[in-house]
Order: C-alpha cells, then sequence, then structure tokens
C-alpha cells in the first residue's frame, strides 16, 4: 500500500498541474511569456523648474521611477539648464520654464526654484494642469501660499510641498511610536539647529538673506525640516514666544533664533537655530512624554527609552543607526516622497503633505519671527492661524 502511493500522488500531481494549465490559457485574463510583451502604461512626463543645489536630488529620484520619464529641465541660467538636462537625460531645456509648462507631454513638474518665486511658478504650472510638487518652503508669505493652494484646487491639480525628512527611517519610526500611544502623554519637544554659512552663502546667491525673496534665514531655510518633524509629532501650537539676532552676517534676516511653545495639548516646546555656529550641520529632535523619550540626531536615532522594552532591545534599538546617512540635513528620502507623489497623481488621492499641511509649519514660522519682531507672545488660532 505504501509503495503505490507515492508513483499516485506524482500521477495526481500531474494532471492537475495540465488541467491548471489548460484553464489558464482559457482565461481571459492575458498571460505574458516575456517582459518585452507585456502591456504597459504609458509613462507620464515629468518636469523640472530650476537646476540649482536641489536639483539633482529631485532628478535623480526621477530616472529610478518606471511611471514617469523627465523630459525637460529649466534654469534661468543657460549653462546650469544644459548640463542638468544632459546629466540626467532630459530630452530638452529651456531658460524661461514658461516654455516647459507649455509643453503637452508634461503632467507634473518639481519647482525647486528661489522661495519667492515658488508661488508665481506653481501657479502658472497650476493654469497650464500641471500636477505640482513645490521644494519648501510653501510661499514666503500667507497670500502667496493660500492663492498657490486655492489655484491648484480650482484646476484639480495635485500641490505637494517637500518635506522629505518625515519619510526618513528614524522619523518614521518616531512617528509610529507616538501613534501606538508608547510617549503616554507628552510634555516637551525641542527642535535644536547648529549650522555654519558664512557670508560667501549669502553673497553668491543674491535672494539669499533678504526677506522679500528667501522669507527668512537660519529658520526658514536650515530649521524647516526639524520644525516641521517637532509639529508632525507634537502637534498644533497654541502660541510663542520668541527671540531672534544677526550677529555674524551682513544680512537683512535673523542668523540665530530661538521659541519657546506652548501646544494645545499642554506640553512645551523649544526651538533654537543659528547659522553662525562653527559645526558644519547638525540637527536633534527630542521628544519626552510621561512614560518614554526618543532623539533624533542628525536623522539618527541615537536614544530609545519606553517602558516594557527588554534592555538588549533597548540598546539594540538606540544604536542601530537608523537611517544611517552622511551628517546633513536633507535627509535620504526625497525618493519616497517623489514616488509617493507620482502615485498620488496615479490614483488620484490628496497628498499626505498637501499645501494646508505645509502651511502650518510656515505658519509656526512666521509666528516665530512675529513674537521676536514685537517682543510679546504671539498666539495661533485654530481653523485659519492653527500651526
Amino acid at each position: 500500500m505504501a509503495t503505490n502511493a507515492r508513483p499516485k500522488m506524482i500521477l495526481s500531481a500531474c494532471l492537475l498541474s495540465k488541467y491548471l494549465l489548460k484553464y489558464r490559457l482559457k482565461c481571459p485574463r492575458k498571460i505574458t511569456t516575456s517582459p518585452a510583451k507585456e502591456e504597459r502604461m504609458p509613462k507620464l512626463g515629468y518636469g523640472i523648474i530650476g537646476c540649482g543645489r536641489i536639483f539633482p536630488f529631485h532628478a535623480r529620484a526621477v530616472r529610478k521611477l518606471p511611471e514617469v520619464e523627465l523630459v525637460a529641465v529649466s534654469d534661468i541660467v543657460e549653462e546650469r539648464a544644459r548640463k542638468g538636462a544632459q546629466m540626467f537625460g532630459a530630452k530638452a531645456w529651456y531658460t524661461d520654464y514658461r516654455k516647459l509648462l507649455d509643453r503637452k507631454d508634461i503632467h507634473l513638474v518639481s519647482i525647486c526654484l528661489p522661495h519667492h518665486l515658488h508661488a508665481k511658478a506653481s501657479i502658472d504650472a497650476a493654469m497650464r494642469g500641471k500636477h505640482v510638487l513645490c521644494e519648501k518652503p510653501i510661499a514666503i508669505n500667507e497670500e502667496e501660499a493660500r492663492r498657490m493652494i486655492d489655484e491648484c484646487r480650482r484646476r484639480k491639480v495635485k500641490l505637494a510641498i517637500i518635506s522629505q525628512n518625515r519619510y526618513n527611517d528614524a522619523s518614521q519610526k518616531l512617528y509610529k511610536a507616538f501613534q501606538e500611544g508608547r510617549f503616554g502623554r507628552l510634555v516637551l519637544g525641542c527642535a535644536d539647529v547648529k549650522n555654519h554659512k558664512d557670508q560667501s552663502y549669502y553673497d553668491r546667491d543674491e535672494w539669499r538673506g533678504r526677506w522679500a525673496t528667501e522669507g527668512g534665514g537660519s529658520l526658514t531655510t536650515q530649521a524647516y525640516h526639524i520644525i516641521d518633524l517637532l509639529r508632525w509629532i507634537m502637534g498644533p501650537v497654541r502660541s510663542v514666544c520668541a527671540h531672534m539676532a544677526t550677529l555674524t552676517h551682513d544680512i537683512e534676516v535673523e542668523d540665530t533664533a530661538t521659541a519657546t511653545l506652548e501646544f494645545e495639548n499642554g506640553a512645551l516646546g523649544e526651538i533654537s537655530s543659528t547659522n553662525s555656529s562653527p559645526i558644519g550641520f547638525s540637527t536633534r529632535l527630542e521628544i519626552h512624554g510621561e512614560n518614554g523619550s526618543a532623539i533624533i540626531q542628525d536623522n539618527r536615532i541615537v536614544y530609545w527609552d519606553f517602558p516594557g522594552i527588554p534592555e538588549a532591545e533597548k540598546v539594540l534599538e538606540a544604536h542601530l543607526q537608523i537611517g544611517s546617512i552622511p551628517n546633513r540635513g536633507y535627509g535620504e528620502s526625497h525618493p519616497r516622497q517623489i514616488k509617493e507623489f507620482v502615485r498620488d497623481v496615479l490614483e488620484d488621492r490628496e497628498p499626505l503633505i498637501n499645501g494646508e499641511e505645509a502651511l502650518k509649519t510656515s505658519r509656526l514660522i512666521w509666528a516665530i519671527y512675529s513674537s521676536a519682531k514685537s517682543g510679546r507672545k504671539v498666539y495661533l488660532t485654530k481653523g485659519g492661524g492653527d500651526a
């Protein structure tokens, strides 16, 4: 009996395989036999406006996505535009971004321009039916930001604002701990940026260092992402009390600032930022709750303490070098946010970091400026002014 069982099982398996193959061949779903015969959706055309310092982060990410093709780039400096196109294989380059936007084969654009041009370029893109991914900050004031949001909504195109550090491994792990309630009641959140920018940093780009074009200094440009992470975890801010100064640079905007915060949940917070430190670039985010604490230093988790975690696991989590990347402020996650933006367009879903969400972070920074200039505590109201 046992000697005949195995041959019968093998025979039955062979018959079953033939049956299944026969069924599959009659199935109306197409069975592909080679990658070359696969039916592929046409790629979406992608354009990048601005070929400066942040341009390669967008271009590299776009080139890696199978759903899109980098069609064209633009920059007011002809040599930058030409080199950018050649380096990343774009079909065309322009010195007038409006010619890029006029192309029918471009469906999505990244805006990588100086801060004061974000609103105009984004609105121009929306008016031509392009979906917009804009670098931070959304704009240099509330009025321009609102025009961007309203125009994109009116034209039924997506608007997303870069906050790539939310996509870093360390940030994601921290946010998950918050969502799971592992901190308990939040009590204190701290965001700190130490940076060194010499005068040449401001001199070589005319738009930097001016309120009308950069919209702010160390808070707006260097500390934006760490402030965004603080607000993302700690929640809406009720009030701020701030000081700022310009200590080591010949510029209009601040190179050093501090602020204390009151959050709507009752927790307190602090922000400090400077471009006058000899330290090249260092960021630190601390989140403390009644049940646990976590600290991210330069996009790595350096402290992780929650009850109920065995000591070995605690040490492991603290030293895994989550988000192990060079010491820089960009993080490693432009590709993740750009990939998500493309999926948002393809699947017709609202971006997680849309114009309204990004505006909340900018409102907090603007409130810090208002407090520092007036010498008074500034309250951020819920609804229209909620940060």
